[in-house]
């Protein structure tokens, strides 16, 4: 397919997940009835902003600071941030990504309360803690709600609302909207598909029925051979982080991966930019099942999030004024890429976070990086008002598929 031209531990811990692919608004989905708590932002680099409870503006982040039950949290194509609870709970959040902590309190009975909606992006959750029987730690994606008991993993959602699911360490049990369960451990993963009609996108009622219409969960387990339906996940999988975030460090470890030669992009003309790129796109199209190593995948994508991307992601803080859609006097295109990005170029399908003159996101452009709001705001509600994930017994066996 070609996009448009522009375990260590000693006993298995489980997250239960319920993916109910849908996605979120950035409001506040459900009042606290108990005592709030702050917890910690930390900005590591480039266009990081904040949009207190209560606010319409979307304010910049250059320090750490406190945020609080109903904040807005959202990166630019060069941002990246650190969330920190102090009960044991640590969120990576990635370029173009935008989280909301919807609840961040205690119960009356001492039961810790944190859910954490992921909209669009890149997430990488550490729960250290122990999860107590009172307590309630959840990560909500735009098409999941996760049962935290202690586990690290990766969450993916694009902007089409397809999600992908991954851990690092530890068992992450999915319940998909027609009740089945999947356990991902880091040996394979789920890619859960959005299908997504364009009537769906002027949608503003979103139904469990239509959410169970219009997911197609994909369990990709060892071997891909004799299954088409997982490596063509696969492929779909990669295509849409392509889609997602283009940077030229996911290039070259998807040239890497597909087996293509490196080709250095610095200096590339536009024609041989889109040249290399729709090589690669081929590549993923026609990957064949023999030559993928599923396991050997999934480390190397947990390295390139966590080690290689995150390494290069050191862009200085981007000034008060960037991600107005505007050069503002002090801005470059160093640290404001947001603000630089060719207008020409928003509208073509792919997400362009580091591309020659182009920096785009769901700040600078939502066309690209995050087109459907209205029917995130509406299922997201589907999802917390009437979805309640399954409480997973602490030290209980992961489930089988779909039994």
């Amino acid at each position: 397919m070609t996009l448009p031209k522009r375990l260590k531990a000693s006993s298995i811990t489980l997250v239960a997940i319920t993916i109910l692919t849908a996605a979120l608004s950035g409001i506040m989905l459900s009042p606290s009835q108990a005592q709030s708590f702050s917890g910690t932002l930390v900005p590591t680099a480039g266009l990081v902003q904040i949009l207190p409870r209560g606010s319409d503006a979307w304010v910049n982040v250059a320090e750490q600071r406190l945020v609080q039950e109903g904040d807005q949290i959202r990166t630019g194509s060069d941002g990246v941030a650190h969330l920190n609870i102090v009960t044991g709970i640590a969120v990576d959040i990635y370029p173009t990504s935008q989280v909301i902590l919807n609840n961040l309190s205690m119960r009356d009975d001492s039961g810790e309360i944190f859910n954490l909606v992921q909209i669009v992006g890149t997430t990488y959750t550490n729960v250290t803690q122990t999860v107590r029987a009172s307590d309630e730690v959840q990560i909500t994606l735009p098409t999941a709600g996760v049962t935290v008991h202690g586990t690290q993993f990766f969450t993916y959602v694009d902007p089409d609302l397809n999600v992908g699911v991954i851990s690092q360490e530890h068992a992450v049990e999915v319940q998909t909207a027609d009740n089945r369960k999947f356990t991902v451990t880091p040996d394979n993963f789920i890619y859960i598909q959005f299908k997504i009609s364009p009537s769906a996108t002027v949608t503003l009622t979103c139904t469990p029925e239509f959410l169970r219409a219009n997911t197609i969960p994909h369990y990709v387990i060892e071997p891909l051979n004799g299954d088409t339906s997982k490596i063509q996940a696969l492929r779909n999988f990669l295509r849409s982080l392509v889609r997602s975030n283009l940077n030229p460090h996911l290039r070259v470890f998807l040239r890497s991966f597909v087996g293509l030669p490196a080709v250095p992009l610095d200096g590339l003309g536009a024609n041989d930019d889109e040249e290399e790129l729709q090589e690669t796109l081929n590549a993923i199209e026609t990957l064949p099942p023999e030559k993928v190593n599923l396991s050997d995948f999934l480390s190397q994508y947990r390295d390139f999030w966590g080690k290689t991307y995150k390494g290069a992601l050191t862009d200085p803080m981007s000034p008060a004024t960037c991600g107005n859609g505007k050069a503002d006097a002090g801005e470059t295109a160093a640290n404001c890429p947001d603000d630089f990005s060719n207008p020409a170029s928003c509208g073509n399908g792919i997400c362009e976070t580091n591309r020659p003159g182009l920096g785009e996101s769901a700040i600078s452009c939502p066309a690209d990086c995050l087109p459907h709001e209205k029917l995130a705001l509406s299922c997201s509600l589907v999802i917390r008002q009437r979805v309640h994930p399954p409480t997973p017994v602490p030290g209980g066996a992961p489930s089988g598929v779909g039994r």
